[in-house]
């Protein structure tokens, strides 16, 4: 009741929430926008897979842990830790690849702004 009627006044209420974190303050551009969407997916992914890392090699190590003599668990065991740390190194890796190979073209992938204004600028020209 009591914001009805200050907002029927006029009377300021306070700052307007803008936002959260990265898409808080965007920009005034779409390109902007879109940048900011995409860096944030990545690194959502990224603490995503980085989770998964971590409870794939905890479970890996109490089934060692677990294991006792059984040999076969064991070595199960040990194939779990292994494709846990070589998922995270692909992924670790798979972001620099992208960057060299985006530097050997001359694009920024990593930066999908800049490569959406150079096709926009060949367009216009």
């Amino acid at each position: 009741m009591i914001m009805k009627n200050l907002m029927a006044q006029g009377r300021p209420i306070g700052n307007i929430i803008e936002g959260l974190g990265k898409l808080g303050k965007p920009g005034n551009s779409a390109g902007g926008i879109f940048n900011s969407v995409i860096s944030l997916i990545i690194g959502v992914v990224t603490v995503i897979a980085g989770l998964i890392f971590f409870f794939i090699v905890l479970t890996g190590a109490i089934s060692i842990i677990t294991a006792g003599e059984d040999k076969q668990a064991l070595e199960t065991a040990r194939k779990k830790i292994f494709v846990g740390l070589a998922g995270m190194i692909l992924l670790v890796a798979a972001i620099f690849i992208v960057d060299i190979i985006g530097n050997l073209l001359g694009l920024e992938l990593l930066d999908p702004t800049s490569i959406l204004d150079k096709i926009w600028t060949g367009l216009v020209s």
